[in-house]
């Protein structure tokens, strides 16, 4: 697997792991919900290890993700975006191609 996070979101992650005390050991990503056209969304939050769980740490950073979630990470790159109107996680996938256009989002 090729997970890149980027200088930007390992600092801003690193920062909320901190401030919040090392809440649980790993940064979990995760497949957060499926869409009707088959597209997936992910979510990360802080989490325990699970078995079966790939795991590896990046800059001290250590990160769990579950195996239905690990194939989807092919060349994935996590990024933070703060352009002054929105700020926030950005996961991309080259693979995902243009985005969801099933209609199914609110």
């Amino acid at each position: 697997m090729a997970l890149e996070i980027t200088k930007p979101a390992l600092q801003q992650l690193k920062t909320l792991w901190e401030k919040e005390g090392d809440p649980k050991p790993y940064l979990r990503i995760l497949i957060q919900h499926r869409c009707h056209c088959g597209n997936v969304h992910f979510g990360m939050g802080w989490d325990d290890r699970q078995e079966g769980d790939w795991v590896l740490e990046m800059e001290g950073l250590p990160i769990a993700v579950d195996p239905e979630t690990y194939p989807y990470l092919e060349e994935a790159q996590v990024d933070w975006l703060d352009d002054g109107v929105r700020q926030g996680f950005v996961l991309r996938r080259p693979s995902s191609g243009g985005g969801c256009g099933c209609g199914g989002h609110g």
